[in-house]
């Protein structure tokens, strides 16, 4: 009885909390409250889900309930015996937590996810609109940002103008969208003609991000969609080239000589040039190389995320990069092995039933390319990916046998 309450309480706080995502990036440098009422949301949400997770999983040790003390264990060992405490760590046990039990369940409960999803990433596209709009109609750069120096892959000459909508950058509100994109299918609060409207609201929204995650979205999704019938090596191939060849654009700028500022925070240093053209180390690329020279000395006893970004400016932009950075390689080792658990029986299961899941595993798989470009180790909408591709799958199973 407490377990089917607990259930219940959960399903609701998961509209609460993906609603209050947006909104709190959207209020917190104007209303400072606006960031204790979501810090108590989700306080709350782990401790509710925190007491179901032991409860579901009281009769039968998981691997993935060993890695959460696992977690747990090396936060206090971290804390007591080096006196090192971050809130990168506290930030990560919360997100897993709460984003498992929200997202790795079947029948209603999974649709009360899919439907929260939804209503966060409407939310979000709503911020890209209206900052779309405010583009033309007033300069105040509230919801869009100019970037004043030259921003890679744009025309060299004029200013860049990113739409980030509610969230902090353009990048955030795309991880939003694409998110929402990635649940239409699952949801049960748009249906026929509305659903379709929806997925136009979505793709439009996410477009004007003009986030290059949208266009690993998009280029994805076409490849997909092109050769699902095909063979799975083939598509296997390809994908593997889409995400190699974003990779290396996100790192390696590739310019005409003389149209960019030199040196300048997207274009760190000339590697190599092909007569007119110049490959030049980005801003992602000189990270990775910052993450490499911080975390060689502080594999076990972390150097922390506030220490990079006062030594190096920024933070890592790479996911296992930032988990060593802030908890060690044991903390790495444990995330990754997490979300290994819950993919590798899921992944193979999506790639045989593509043709019915063609958006979700799109989605899926330029979020696992993202995690070299970004830490995700906090983000609610990259877990939603990671812990719903089995309750995906455990939906289309029960249409079939509906």
């Amino acid at each position: 009885m407490i377990e089917i309450r607990l259930r219940k309480i959960v399903d609701s706080l998961a509209y609460i909390i993906l609603l209050s995502f947006p909104l709190y990036y959207a209020l917190r440098e104007y209303s400072p409250i606006s960031s204790i009422i979501f810090a108590l949301i989700v306080i709350l949400s782990f401790a509710c889900c925190a007491v179901l997770n032991i409860m579901e999983n009281s009769q039968k040790l998981s691997n993935s309930l060993i890695l959460e003390i696992l977690i747990v264990f090396n936060i206090a060992v971290l804390f007591i015996f080096f006196s090192y405490a971050d809130r990168a760590l506290i930030l990560l046990l919360l997100t897993l937590i709460i984003s498992k039990c929200i997202f790795f369940s079947t029948g209603n409960h999974f649709e009360h996810a899919a439907n929260a999803i939804i209503i966060s990433s409407i939310v979000g596209s709503i911020g890209v609109i209206l900052g779309f709009i405010e583009v033309f109609l007033s300069d105040t750069n509230i919801l869009y940002q100019v970037m004043d120096f030259d921003y890679p892959y744009s025309n060299g000459t004029n200013p860049t103008i990113l739409v980030n909508g509610f969230f902090a950058s353009a990048n955030g509100s795309a991880y939003c969208i694409g998110a929402g994109l990635a649940f239409v299918k699952y949801q049960t609060i748009f249906q026929n003609f509305s659903k379709k409207i929806i997925y136009i609201l979505l793709i439009i929204s996410l477009a004007i991000t003009k986030a290059k995650f949208a266009f690993l979205i998009f280029a994805a999704l076409l490849i997909v969609f092109i050769l699902k019938s095909y063979s799975k090596k083939t598509l296997g191939i390809l994908l593997l080239g889409l995400g190699l060849s974003y990779i290396f654009l996100s790192h390696i700028i590739v310019a005409i000589s003389g149209s960019y500022n030199y040196p300048s925070i997207h274009f760190r240093e000339i590697l190599f040039s092909i007569k007119e053209i110049d490959f030049i180390l980005g801003n992602y690329g000189i990270y990775k190389l910052y993450s490499l020279e911080a975390v060689k000395d502080s594999l076990f006893i972390p150097l922390g995320l506030s220490n990079f970004e006062l030594i190096y400016g920024s933070r890592p932009h790479f996911m296992f990069g930032s988990l060593i950075v802030y908890g060690g390689i044991s903390i790495a080792i444990f995330t990754i092995s997490y979300l290994y658990i819950f993919l590798k029986e899921s992944i193979n299961n999506l790639v045989s039933g593509l043709s019915e899941n063609i958006i979700y595993f799109s989605i899926l798989f330029a979020f696992l390319i993202e995690t070299v470009n970004w830490d995700f180790s906090n983000n609610f909408y990259f877990w939603a990916l990671i812990f719903s591709s089995s309750s995906v799958l455990h939906k289309k199973i029960e249409k079939a046998s509906g």
